[in-house]
C-alpha cells in the first residue's frame, strides 16, 4: 500500500512492486482523487486498483475502483461505492462491483444497492464490456441481473438473467428464468449464447423446472455440453422424467461452423426405468471432442449401462473409421 505521511511523503506498505510501478500508480491516484485528499491506495493487481480510506485498518467511506485495460495507457473508473463509517466493513448504498473473476476476458460488473445492514436489496444489473472499450452495457435481451428481496434476506426473487459460471469472451452464455419465494428455479429457463461478441444473444437451449420447488428438470430439454464454448458448440437434446432423470432418446447436436445451425452427430437412448443408464446403440463424443478434433465413438451399451462388443472411432471431418476397441475382451 502507499500512505501519505504528515511530512507529505508517501510510504509503501505491504506492496511487492517496483519503484517505477509505484510512480505510475501514484500518478493515477493523483488524477482520480487529488494529492491533498489521498490517504490509502490499495492494489490487487497492476491493472485493477482500489482507492479509498482506512480507519484503524478498516475500509471506510467512499472507495473507487479503476482499471487499465490491455494495451491502454490510462486507467478508467469502472466501479466503487461506500462503506459505513462505523468500521464494520459494511457496504451501504449504491455500488458497482467487479465480478470475482474480472479480467480482460471477463469484464463484468454488478450494479445495485446495499441496505444499511450491508445486504443487497432491490434491483441489481449485470454490466458487460464485450469489446474491451470500457463501455459497460446492460446484458441485452431483456436486461441483466434481477431483484433481491427487500426484507434483507439476500434472496433472489422473480425474473433473473444470470451469467454462466465460466462466462467470458469465449463463452458468452446467459440463463434467463424465474425464482420462486424460496430462491428455487421454477418454470421455463432459457439458455442464450452470443457467439460473435456483439451482444446478439440467440436462444440455443433450455427447458422447464418443476413447480413443486425441487428445482428438478422435467420434460424436454436442450442442455449445453459441460465444456461448451466457441471451440465446442455441442448441445444435448432429450427428455427428463418427473424425477429429473434422463429417459428415452437423446440427440447430440453440433454447430460445426459457428452459424447457429446445429446438426445431429450422435446420441442414443437411456433406459425408461429411471436409472439414467445408456442402453443399446450409441454414438458418443470423444473425450477430447472439439472443432479441432471432431471424433465420435460408436457402439453398444448392455442392460447394465456398460460398453459391450466392438466400438468404432470415427473422424467426422474426413468421414472414415480409423480405430476400434473390443470391450468383450
Amino acid at each position: 500500500m502507499v500512505r501519505r505521511q504528515a511530512d507529505g511523503k508517501y510510504q509503501i506498505q505491504n506492496l511487492k512492486t517496483s519503484y517505477v510501478v509505484v510512480q505510475i500508480m501514484m500518478k493515477m491516484v493523483r488524477k482520480f482523487i487529488g494529492v491533498k485528499s489521498i490517504k490509502i491506495y490499495q492494489s490487487f493487481s497492476n491493472s485493477i486498483l482500489q482507492i479509498g480510506s482506512f480507519s484503524k485498518g478498516i475500509k471506510v467511506g467512499r472507495w473507487q475502483i479503476i482499471y487499465q485495460a490491455n494495451g491502454k495507457k490510462d486507467y478508467k473508473q469502472i466501479g466503487g461505492g461506500s462503506y459505513n463509517l462505523e468500521g464494520n466493513l459494511k457496504k451501504i448504498g449504491k455500488w458497482e462491483e467487479l465480478d470475482e473473476g474480472f479480467n480482460n476476458q471477463k469484464q463484468v460488473i454488478y450494479k445495485g444497492e446495499y441496505n444499511q445492514n450491508g445486504i443487497k436489496q432491490g434491483r441489481w444489473d449485470i454490466m458487460f464490456d464485450s469489446q474491451g472499450k470500457s463501455e459497460y452495457k446492460l446484458m441485452e435481451i431483456i436486461s441483466g441481473g434481477g431483484s433481491y428481496d427487500l426484507e434483507g434476506n439476500l434472496k433472489k426473487i422473480g425474473i433473473w438473467i444470470e451469467l454462466d459460471e465460466g462466462f467470458n469472451n469465449q463463452k458468452q452464455i446467459i440463463y434467463t428464468g424465474e425464482y420462486n419465494i424460496n430462491v428455487i428455479k421454477q418454470g421455463r429457463w432459457d439458455i442464450l449464447f452470443d457467439n460473435l461478441g456483439k451482444s446478439d444473444y440467440k436462444l440455443i437451449g433450455g427447458g422447464s423446472y418443476d413447480l413443486e420447488g425441487n428445482q428438478k428438470k422435467i420434460g424436454k430439454w436442450e442442455d449445453l455440453d459441460e465444456g461448451f464454448n466457441k471451440q465446442k458448440l455441442v448441445i444435448y437434446k432429450g427428455e427428463y422424467n418427473l424425477k429429473g432423470i434422463k429417459i428415452g432418446k437423446w440427440d447430440i447436436m453440433f454447430d460445426r461452423w459457428g452459424t447457429g445451425d446445429y446438426n445431429q452427430i450422435g446420441g442414443g437412448s437411456y433406459d425408461l426405468e429411471g436409472n439414467q443408464q445408456k442402453l443399446g446403440y450409441w454414438v458418443d463424443l470423444d473425450d477430447e471432442f472439439s472443432i479441432c478434433k471432431q471424433v465420435t465413438n460408436q457402439g453398444d451399451y448392455n442392460v447394465l449401462g456398460k460398453k459391450t462388443g466392438i466400438w468404432m472411432k470415427k473422424d467426422l471431418v474426413h468421414n472414415f473409421y480409423y480405430d476400434k476397441i473390443n470391450y468383450d475382451y
